[in-house]
């Protein structure tokens, strides 16, 4: 009776070090997993950043500010659906105070928005997540801070916008909300969800 129940307390014991080696392992999976799909997300988002950024320069410079805006009101839209079909993603850029209302957060957007603005107004800087929507597809989120450059078109209207340069803005966005910033304020999330089935 007494080699039976040593016997029952041994494989307690070694069953519960199983466990313990298993809840170990899925941590470190989840761990890799996360890290995969954030450098991944972020390759994603830093192209997108850059084709933009680059597009709108050569119309910054060949057709200035106003020329500029118009060329983001025809193009933005392509160029980001050009790079979702490339990268097998649906890219968005989103936030409260949206120039196109197609870029309007839907609830869960909203949600982690509230959450990185309260972060970055308590002093701490949001970063990168990934959330798992199912086996199939992550959720990808970065968040997008306001440059120097930003404010000739999204800054405050008679100091960085010039004022005929805003009515180009009003003409193309009669729904306008994205001005008033400022270098380094918090202005929305890079949202993408990324497809895994060809990333694994």
């Amino acid at each position: 009776m007494k080699r039976y129940l040593i016997l029952l307390i041994f494989m307690a014991f070694i069953s519960c070090g199983n466990n313990e080696n298993k809840i170990e392992s899925e941590k470190n999976s989840a761990a890799d997993l996360d890290r995969k799909y954030k450098e991944i997300g972020q390759r994603i988002t830093e192209e997108s950043f850059n084709t933009l950024r680059n597009k709108l320069m050569e119309a910054m410079a060949s057709r200035e500010i106003s020329g500029a805006i118009e060329f983001c009101n025809i193009a933005a839209y392509p160029i980001t659906d050009s790079l979702s079909k490339e990268f097998n993603a649906q890219i968005k850029r989103t936030t409260f105070k949206f120039r196109n209302p197609n870029n309007a957060p839907n609830d869960k957007e909203a949600a982690i928005l509230e959450y990185y603005e309260k972060l970055h107004a308590s002093g701490t800087q949001p970063k990168d997540s990934v959330i798992t929507i199912n086996d199939k597809q992550v959720w990808y989120i970065r968040p997008i801070f306001v440059q120097g450059i930003c404010q000739n078109c999204h800054g405050n209207i008679g100091s960085t916008i010039a004022q005929n340069n805003y009515d180009v803005i009003k003409k193309l966005y009669p729904e306008d909300k994205a001005i008033d910033y400022k270098s380094g304020d918090f202005r929305g999330i890079w949202s993408v969800i990324i497809n895994t089935d060809d990333k694994k």
